[in-house]
C-alpha cells in the first residue's frame, strides 16, 4: 500500500491474484481493482467473499492477458514470479498493460534465499504441498523491467526469513517481531 498510488481511481489489475491476497485489502480501502485468475474457481472464491464479488476479472495465461496496451494504471503480481519459469514473458506483458507502474514481489538470492534449494526436501517434508521455486538475481529483474521501458524507483525487502518458517509457527505476531527485529538491524527494508 506504501507503494500504490493513493488515488482511489486509478485501475488496478492484480496479475495472478486469485488467491485474493491482495484483493480483499485493497477493495477495502476503495481502490477500482480488477483481478486476473487462471481458473474460473478464481472467480468462485471472489464471489464469495463479499468484499470482492464486485470485482473485475479475467481469465487467462499470465502471458497472454486479453487487454489493449496500457490498460491499467496500475498492474501488481504477487507470490507468482517464484513459481514462473517464463519470468521474462511475465515482465513483457505487466509492463504491456501497466500504464503508470507495476509492482511486483519476488524472492531474491540474497540472504537465506541462497540456501533454498539445498532446503527444499525439507520444506516439502514440512510444507507437504510445495512447489519448486526459483530465487532471482535483482540486477537481472531490474535490467528486464528497462527493456519494456519501466524503471525501478524502490524497493521493499519484505522478509528476512522464509516464509515457511512463519507457516509453521502460525503465530503472525512473533512473525511481525522476528521480521521488526531484522529491519531495525538493517537486514531488510
Amino acid at each position: 500500500l506504501d507503494f500504490i498510488s493513493s488515488d482511489r481511481e486509478v485501475s488496478i489489475l492484480d496479475v495472478g491474484g486469485g488467491h485474493l491476497q491482495l484483493a480483499g485489502p485493497l477493495c477495502e480501502r476503495g481502490y477500482t481493482l480488477t483481478v486476473h485468475g487462471s481458473a474460473a474457481s478464481c472467480r468462485e472464491r471472489m464471489d464469495a467473499n463479499p468484499v470482492t464479488q464486485h470485482c473485475g476479472f479475467i481469465e487467462s495465461s499470465p502471458i497472454t492477458l486479453p487487454v489493449e496496451d496500457r490498460s491499467y494504471h496500475t498492474v501488481l503480481s504477487f507470490r507468482l514470479f517464484a513459481h514462473y519459469e517464463e519470468w521474462r514473458e511475465l515482465v513483457r506483458e505487466l509492463c504491456r498493460v501497466a500504464d503508470r507502474e507495476i509492482i511486483v514481489d519476488l524472492p531474491s538470492t540474497s540472504a537465506i534465499n541462497l540456501f533454498g534449494p539445498l532446503l527444499f526436501k525439507l520444506k516439502k517434508k514440512i510444507e507437504k504441498n510445495t512447489r519448486h521455486w526459483q530465487s532471482f538475481r535483482v540486477p537481472e529483474v531490474t535490467d528486464e523491467f528497462r527493456k519494456h521501458g519501466f524503471v525501478v524507483e524502490g524497493q521493499f525487502k519484505e522478509f528476512f526469513l522464509p516464509m515457511v518458517f512463519y507457516r509453521l509457527l502460525k503465530i503472525r505476531a512473533l512473525a511481525a517481531g522476528f521480521e521488526g527485529l531484522f529491519r531495525v538491524l538493517g537486514l531488510t527494508g
